[in-house]
């Protein structure tokens, strides 16, 4: 996905709340709330502090729960596919002009 960067839908609403190495998220567009592990929570966390590319965020999630980064990438694909399905993330591409001015969360 070279070139894919991932973002929080503008004007999103995420509620968190976590304990015992499980969180619940609530998203308050869909009324939904999902539950997830901790590199679920990671990735969705990184992703919703501002954009960021693929690539960056592995690293990002890599480092937050101290695993190495090449066994991310695929279960992190996988997420990205699940959470972009459920609308809690978008996708974009992070080389056209114009997306560069992303508001950070």
């Amino acid at each position: 996905m070279s070139g894919t960067a991932w973002r929080v839908p503008a004007r999103q609403e995420l509620r968190w709340r976590a304990w015992d190495g499980e969180y619940l998220v609530y998203h308050a567009d869909s009324g939904d709330t999902h539950r997830l592990n901790a590199v679920g929570a990671a990735v969705l966390r990184v992703i919703a502090r501002g954009a960021v590319g693929t690539a960056e965020l592995v690293d990002r999630v890599a480092s937050e729960i101290q695993l190495e980064a090449d066994s991310l990438y695929e279960p992190i694909d996988d997420l990205l596919a699940r959470f972009e399905d459920l609308g809690l993330i978008e996708s974009f591409d992070e080389h056209r002009p114009g997306t560069d001015d992303v508001c950070d969360r």
